[in-house]
């Protein structure tokens, strides 16, 4: 049965998507922090090592808010069977939130008390782009 265009249960396979997900991704980060014997940082906050860490974050999220606001603008001058894939909000948010990764490991590399904390950040950025990448190669692991 369908309403409104989508499946009955699509909700519930969301959720459970999203659960599957968040939890290999804190599994991981968990099992990568144990074996580089890193402190496990707040959750949901950001966590700057220094000022000029947080001043260069500033700019990267003001970058790519003005990014998403230039990508709506050239790309609602086109048709939308011709919107470039690169002013597109989810790749532009991907992009910046993968930047601002490096960023984070180069200044814990460089200026963090526990030398193995880049290691942790790396890791956990290059496995979360590895789900991403099974995610939108395989269906949504068979799940949409």
């Amino acid at each position: 049965m369908y309403t409104y265009g989508l499946e009955a249960d699509f909700w519930w396979r969301l959720l459970l998507l999203v659960a599957i997900f968040s939890l290999l991704l804190f599994a991981f980060g968990t099992m990568a922090r144990k074996w580089w014997k890193v402190k496990r940082g707040k959750i949901l906050t950001n966590t700057y090592v220094n000022e000029r860490h947080k001043k260069i974050d500033r700019l990267l999220r003001s970058l790519s808010i003005f990014s998403i606001l230039a990508g709506f603008a050239i790309n609602s001058t086109r048709p939308p069977l011709e919107w470039y894939w690169f002013l597109q909000p989810w790749f532009i948010v991907l992009s910046f939130l993968f930047i601002g990764e490096i960023v984070r490991a180069f200044m814990q590399y460089k200026y963090a008390e526990n030398h193995n904390a880049y290691k942790v950040t790396i890791s956990n950025t290059v496995f979360a782009i590895i789900l991403y990448v099974t995610l939108a190669t395989t269906n949504f692991w068979g799940l949409m």
